[in-house]
Order: C-alpha cells, then structure tokens, then sequence
C-alpha cells in the first residue's frame, strides 16, 4: 500500500496531510463514511478533553486530536460542485486509519507495528551502546 502525503504551505497548516478523499481511496471506504468517521473523532476527542486518571489519556499541557488536527476543507467535484474534505495531519491520519477495518487497514495497521518495533528496538541498542561504550560516546 502507497499513500502519498503532501505538505500545504500559506494556510497555517504545515505538517504532512492527506486528503479525506485520498484515505477513502486508499482504504476503499466510502468518502461521506470517513467523513462520518472524522466528525465523530473530533467530537469523542472534544469530550474526552480536560478529563484526566483514564488510561491513555494525555497530561495537562499535552495535545488532544480536537478539530486543530483535521483540518475542513473543499473541493470541487466532477459537476463543479464544492464538497467537504478534511486534511489530516500525519497522527491525525494514523487516529482515523487505525479504527477502519479490512485488508488495507490490516495491512497498514500491521505496516505501523512493525515500524513501531523497530525504532524501539533502535533505541535501546542505542541507549545499550551509550552505557557501555561511555568513553566513545
């Protein structure tokens, strides 16, 4: 699976994004359904904003994916008529994608883990270098 993300610059907004439109596509889902999907997220994380002690849940001063990580926009469809999309940023992106279900989103979800895995396992490598190489370091 190959999903191109591309950067916006001018409108305040400069992490990688992808296009609602683009994850249907890449997902088969239909777009209204990732639309749903992505005013639903927005709101549960509007609602779980502020509370703390719950599992997962962020400490005060840490960011919450509320409407600043999907970002609503439009665009014209085949009939010249302008249409609702959302730009999501890459943890956005990753937020929405990990609740779809189905081979692609086997196969990213199993894509994450792995990439996951192996930058953990860099790092300690690293940190066990650091310990016992300290001269070196």
């Amino acid at each position: 699976m190959s999903l191109y993300v591309r950067g916006i610059d001018g409108i305040g907004f400069e992490k990688p994004d992808v296009s609602s439109r683009t994850v249907g596509a890449v997902f088969g889902r239909r777009h209204g359904n990732v639309l749903r999907d992505i005013r639903e997220a927005i709101e549960t994380n509007e609602q779980v904003k502020g509370k703390s002690g719950k599992i997962g849940l962020p400490s005060a001063g840490e960011s919450y994916f509320g409407q600043s990580n999907f970002i609503e926009s439009t665009y014209k469809d085949d009939y010249d008529r302008e249409q609702s999309e959302y730009l999501l940023a890459r943890d956005s992106f990753v937020f929405i994608a990990m609740g779809f279900k189905g081979e692609e989103a086997s196969e990213f979800k199993m894509a994450y883990i792995n990439k996951y895995n192996k930058m953990k396992q860099y790092l300690i490598n690293l940190n066990t270098a650091r310990i016992e190489f300290q001269g070196l370091v």
